[in-house]
């Protein structure tokens, strides 16, 4: 019986604990669908550039929208918001070319 209890008491443990680390939402989301479309990713980064009094530039932000929308369906999950996309390395330089 003090095991069942034992194991009860982790697993309400380890469910808060899993709670609390939850993501409460992308602040880009405008719909709390779970998911940000290209227009909400579009909107969001302009009112950052804004915040910032940074210049907006639309084409680009659409550019790194399609780069991080790795399964092509349209939306970001929180999984590819967060994952950015590898740039590629510069080529190491040769000393003969010099």
């Amino acid at each position: 019986m003090k095991h069942i209890f034992a194991g009860v008491v982790v697993a309400v443990l380890v469910l808060s604990l899993q709670a609390q680390a939850a993501p409460k939402g992308n602040p880009m989301d405008a719909d709390k669908d779970g998911k940000v479309s290209k227009k909400e990713f579009c909107v969001g980064r302009e009112k950052a550039a804004e915040k910032a009094g940074k210049e907006f530039n639309k084409a680009q932000v659409e550019k790194q929208f399609m780069a991080k929308d790795k399964n092509k369906d349209g939306f970001l999950t929180a999984e590819e918001l967060v994952k950015a996309p590898k740039k590629a390395k510069p080529a190491p330089k040769n000393e003969d070319d010099e």
